[in-house]
């Protein structure tokens, strides 16, 4: 068992964004807005309390409201200029 872990993970692919970290200085009052509504919303959607069908549609709409874009697009930035200085 531990020869196939061992073997597994001397032949694994590493990910080509291995090294990257996002610096969440500029987004931190967005991120903080969105786990707030992640909060809010997560439990009764796991468990299935709330319908989904009416109510995920607003949960998306908070994220978006909160600012969930504009931590894509800086981590997106972000990603893409490490990638670049890594050629």
């Amino acid at each position: 068992m531990r020869e196939r872990q061992l073997e597994a993970m001397n032949n694994s692919e590493i990910s080509p964004y291995l090294g990257f970290a996002l610096d969440t200085t500029t987004v931190q009052n967005e991120i903080t807005a969105v786990s707030n509504v992640i909060a809010e919303y997560k439990f009764a959607l796991e468990y299935g309390t709330i319908d989904p069908g009416t109510e995920l549609p607003k949960f998306i709409e908070r994220l978006d409201e909160s600012g969930a874009q504009k931590i894509i697009d800086q981590a997106q930035r972000q990603l893409d200029e490490w990638l670049a200085q890594q050629n």
